[in-house]
């Protein structure tokens, strides 16, 4: 069996071919085919292994500006799996954009201090597969999850700290086809990172995704809203958290403890969600304005995201210092709510409709576009989330979400 499933992921990852590419390889064969003799060293540290963050030689950023700003987030964020984590009610809708600018546009002329580096890995056999079928080798992303070639079954190789001349003639020299006699040949014991998130807080499992995030303008009037609406909410579990986290965050003056008392009211909207959607929908039908942002270094118009502010709000003369639409200059577009459903989230939300085009299993937890959705679903029985219990522990507000079958 085992054999067996190897074998289906070794035929998958061969289909890929050319489009599983790693971002350094990216960034490195289209520096040296425009200049054979460039020193990409935003890519391989001064010690001769992968950067943690690369990015382009300034004087090279041009050749990538024939590539779209999606184009440009894929070729970074390949073996992305878009979820909760940083997708929670009140994140920033364009975080993840931010690198699109720093890896390929931004005036960066060294790494400083690279203090999380990557060992530089290959399979030979790969890299040869890629020249034959697509006229060019090179590095593949998921090299680094395991010590052995998921695609031919043979241990990888890895190169010693040569430093950055040596190291790169060495990869010119990989890219080639060609092996390199320094290189060590890894243990076939698997590197595969262990399970992280193992009783962490919901928000921090990345299994609940928000569609629409909230501007800060909203904090208080949903925090409002809840202490209206405490005796209408019937799952007494709800009506107990609810008690608890409003009357801390509407008297909380302490910045410090601004990200707990956030997850908090984003932890309430979840449960309002699946539990009080009728409630819930009040809410955004009296409280909530819809603004299109058009994202990415470039405002092509593809990268987008559909945010929610305070009905009335001016982001212009907005006192909030810390929301995201303060802090850039991202350009907007009308949202109309009688047309905001699934539908047009898929064309107007890239983080969305990401996860569609990775075919995983999703269950929305309502039916309103800014429904939080479950991106975790155990793909053999598809079952939906009807029932959550939320904890909120004094005196830190530590949340935490268990999942209850009714």
């Amino acid at each position: 069996m085992s054999e067996c499933r190897n074998a289906q992921v070794s035929d998958e990852l061969r289909s890929y071919t050319g489009l599983d590419e790693s971002i350094h390889s990216f960034l490195l064969r289209t520096q040296l085919s425009h200049d054979s003799n460039a020193k990409p060293r935003g890519v391989i540290t001064p010690q001769g292994k992968w950067a943690h963050f690369p990015f382009v030689n300034k004087e090279l950023s041009h050749l990538f500006r024939r590539f779209a700003d999606h184009q440009l987030l894929e070729a970074i964020d390949v073996s992305k799996s878009i979820d909760g984590r940083y997708n929670t009610l009140f994140d920033s809708p364009d975080f993840y954009v931010d690198r699109i600018k720093s890896t390929f546009f931004q005036d960066r002329k060294s790494l400083g201090l690279e203090r999380n580096t990557a060992n530089i890995r290959y399979c030979l056999d790969c890299v040869s597969e890629g020249i034959e079928q697509i006229g060019y080798g090179y590095f593949r992303h998921f090299w680094s999850v395991s010590n052995t070639c998921l695609v031919h079954g043979r241990p990888l190789k890895q190169l010693p700290n040569l430093g950055f001349n040596k190291a790169l003639k060495a990869v010119k020299a990989i890219l080639r086809g060609k092996d390199v006699k320094s290189a060590i040949t890894l243990p076939e014991a698997s590197n595969e990172p262990t399970d992280q998130h193992r009783g962490a807080a919901w928000y921090q499992t990345g299994k609940y995704f928000f569609p629409i995030k909230a501007a800060s303008c909203l904090k208080q009037s949903f925090a409002l809203w809840i202490g209206r609406n405490l005796s209408q909410f019937r799952n007494q579990d709800l009506r107990s958290s609810a008690q608890y986290a409003v009357p801390h965050y509407l008297n909380n003056t302490d910045q410090v403890r601004e990200l707990d008392l956030r997850e908090a009211l984003a932890c309430i909207h979840l449960l309002c969600a699946s539990l009080e959607p009728d409630l819930l929908r009040e809410f955004y039908i009296s409280n909530v304005d819809y603004i299109g942002l058009e994202l990415g270094p470039r405002k092509q118009g593809v990268l987008r995201e559909v945010y929610s502010k305070k009905k009335g709000a001016e982001c212009k003369t907005c006192s909030f210092e810390y929301c995201s639409m303060k802090q850039t200059t991202t350009t907007t577009f009308s949202v109309c709510p009688s047309e905001l459903d699934f539908e047009y989230l898929l064309n107007n939300s890239y983080s969305l409709a990401r996860i569609a085009m990775q075919g995983r299993p999703i269950a929305t937890l309502g039916k309103d576009a800014w429904s939080p959705i479950n991106v975790q679903v155990k793909a053999e029985n598809g079952e939906k989330p009807e029932l959550y219990k939320v904890q909120l522990n004094e005196p830190r507000l530590d949340s935490e979400l268990i999942d209850t079958a009714l």
